[in-house]
């Protein structure tokens, strides 16, 4: 089940929302003044922390999630708009950053989206996808919004990105806390113990990956294959008689 946008903003301004967009920004590079940044599914609370002075920024939301308007001041532009996150509406090569988040848990074909966000990734650019950890306690906890759609192993996502043509940059485990309201206050200073000590089970996978602009190729198998040739044996004469005829006549 697919969370609203209402739902996802209604999260983020909770208690338990706040330390939540702490862990993840932890595990993201800050983007730079100059540079074009793109969040697919709902990315406004990772933009309003790490894309300040970005030359570009657009926030795209699929369009059975709903859009909410943003930056909410009255004299600021809409950066935001309601997108096919399998065939996304821009040109090649024009963002330097796309995050998904809260996107391809509940995208039926992955590895489409990913190829759609690489043919608009910059030649030097970077996606970044947050998605649930199937072994984590975020993934059962539906009251957040991890706790809907697909999660996924690293397993997975390693064959998601091979498909898509994206070579893996850095893995980051974010959100090593159950997702309890009591243990908010907690999280932040528990992140890095918990990455230390139980990485395996944090609760989403943070992941950065760049685009293979010249995929490599298999290698050749190291042994060549012969191809047996059967030679007829233990044949009659009579068989046999024909071609020793064409031998003599030739000699």
């Amino acid at each position: 089940m697919r969370p609203d946008v209402l739902d996802l903003k209604a999260y983020y301004s909770s208690p338990l929302g706040a330390p939540t967009i702490d862990a993840l920004c932890a595990c993201l590079p800050s983007f730079k003044a100059g540079e074009r940044v793109l969040a697919v599914g709902y990315g406004l609370p990772l933009l309003s922390r790490l894309a300040r002075g970005c030359e570009r920024i657009v926030a795209a939301m699929p369009a059975r999630q709903g859009a909410i308007a943003w930056p909410a001041g009255p004299k600021e532009a809409n950066q935001v708009c309601l997108v096919d996150v399998e065939d996304l509406p821009f040109v090649d090569a024009l963002f330097d950053h796309i995050v998904f988040i809260h996107c391809l848990e509940f995208t039926g074909r992955v590895s489409t989206a990913l190829r759609e966000a690489s043919r608009a990734l910059a030649p030097a650019g970077q996606i970044h996808i947050i998605v649930p950890n199937r072994v984590g306690p975020w993934c059962r906890a539906e009251s957040t919004p991890f706790g809907n759609g697909r999660p996924f192993s690293s397993g997975q996502l390693e064959r998601l990105m091979e498909e898509a043509h994206l070579a893996p940059l850095s893995w980051h485990m974010a959100l090593m806390l159950p997702p309890i309201g009591s243990l908010a206050r907690w999280m932040n200073r528990w992140e890095k113990i918990g990455q230390r000590l139980w990485s395996t089970f944090g609760g989403v996978y943070v992941v950065s990956a760049k685009k293979e602009l010249f995929r490599r190729r298999p290698n050749a198998p190291a042994t060549a294959h012969h191809r047996p040739i059967r030679i007829p044996a233990l044949q009659p004469a009579a068989a046999l008689a024909p071609a020793l005829d064409k031998i003599k006549h030739c000699s």
